[in-house]
């Protein structure tokens, strides 16, 4: 009986030490103090307003420039990034902590970070307040709108957190964001990419941002050059899984040199149609999201292309929005008085977006008369908005 009970009171103070468990983070803000500070931990789930998930961690001080944040090692593997913020006291103004780090004969910058699993100790030294204006848009009436956004910027050290370093690095330098459009450009990136991982090879940060962008490579060649310079512990990791999982899969038309059809059912309708309907005409497809940002901020372009060369290209909106987000993409749709037709990937999503690689949106593809031949083209870009418009006009 007493073993019995012992071994129970054993599995209790497991499991309560397991769920316990936290990731300590401690950092000296010199030369600034703060009232409070939250650790905002974003993590992959979409909200129901269409938002990220996300874990808020209120800071521990007792002077103002000493703080403690116990990040929950249960989030850990799949968290995206975190971003240190001053509580909002409105909604259309933000205050962050953005961390700089010297490399070489660079100063590099970041606002979303990650932090070593583990205890973490932080020196960050003030260098200034920056203010600049961020679009938004107001998820229940779908307006624009600016919100100002104020960035307290502080120096770490070379020798400080090597996830929070990798972090600054990643963005400073763009990484895993090539530019697919200049070949030159393209390979000196990936080599740069290479040699990032090599330096990092255990970063959550460039796991989670090589996953999220397969979609800006040319080939699988080229991401598993990168994938392999992680670390054989990291390449267990979550993301790492996942992108181990698209270099194994038999998906080999990454390219996108030819263009394989799909039968989508239609917005607001009971009929199903081919993604590509008419082979005659260029088609640009474009895979997008009600909750999407970027998408919304795009609408403007895709008008002025559709007003002008509606009858030699044909627009077609793929939807990613899952059923609960629906409501809001049609109201967008009505909203903004889209003529073009809009397709639903809802009913098989994953499997879309694996076959177009539009894990990331927005995404687009021009597709050629014909309706073989195809490239990834972002209208975003002048040099493809000026391609494509030469294209249409021949």
């Amino acid at each position: 009986m007493k073993k019995s009970i012992t071994i129970l009171l054993s599995i209790v103070l497991y499991l309560t030490s397991s769920a316990q468990k936290n990731n300590k983070i401690n950092i000296h803000f010199e030369a600034k103090q703060f009232d409070k500070l939250n650790l905002i931990i974003v993590l992959p789930e979409i909200q129901a307003d269409g938002k990220r998930n996300k874990e808020i961690i209120a800071g521990i001080s007792d002077n103002g420039t000493d703080w403690v944040f116990n990040f929950p090692d249960s989030i850990y593997n799949k968290h995206l990034y975190t971003k240190i913020e001053v509580p909002a006291t409105s909604d259309t103004l933000n205050e962050l902590i953005g961390f700089i780090n010297i490399n070489g004969n660079d100063t590099l910058l970041a606002g979303n970070y990650c932090f070593s699993r583990g205890i973490s100790h932080i020196n960050a030294v003030y260098s200034g307040t920056k203010s600049f204006q961020l679009p938004s848009i107001d998820p229940i009436t779908h307006e624009g709108y600016f919100k100002t956004i104020i960035q307290d910027q502080f120096l770490i050290s070379p020798q400080s957190d090597k996830q929070l370093l990798a972090s600054i690095e990643a963005m400073g330098y763009g990484y895993s964001m090539p530019t697919i459009w200049d070949s030159i450009a393209y390979q000196k990136q990936l080599t740069q990419y290479e040699n990032l991982t090599k330096k990092y090879p255990d970063s959550h940060a460039l796991s989670y941002a090589l996953n999220s962008n397969l979609i800006s490579y040319k080939s699988k060649a080229d991401i598993q050059r990168i994938f392999n310079k992680f670390s054989s512990e990291n390449k267990q990791s979550y993301y790492n899984r996942r992108t181990g999982d698209f270099l194994s899969s038999r998906n080999t038309k990454f390219d996108y040199t030819t263009f394989e059809n799909s039968i989508l059912p239609v917005l607001n309708s009971d009929i199903t149609e081919p993604i590509v309907q008419d082979t005659s005409k260029y088609n640009l497809i474009i895979f997008s999201a009600s909750w999407c940002g970027p998408c919304h901020a795009l609408m403007p372009a895709l008008k002025k292309i559709y007003a002008n060369y509606k009858d030699h290209l044909i627009l077609t909106y793929v939807s990613i929005d899952e059923e609960r987000t629906l409501k809001d993409r049609s109201y967008q749709i009505r909203k903004e008085n889209i003529m073009w037709r809009s397709l639903l990937a809802k009913d098989n999503l994953k499997t879309i977006q694996e076959k177009y690689c539009a894990q990331a949106i927005p995404q687009m593809i021009l597709v050629y008369p014909g309706g073989k031949k195809a490239e990834i083209l972002d209208v975003r870009i002048d040099k493809d908005y000026k391609k494509l418009i030469e294209l249409i006009k021949l």
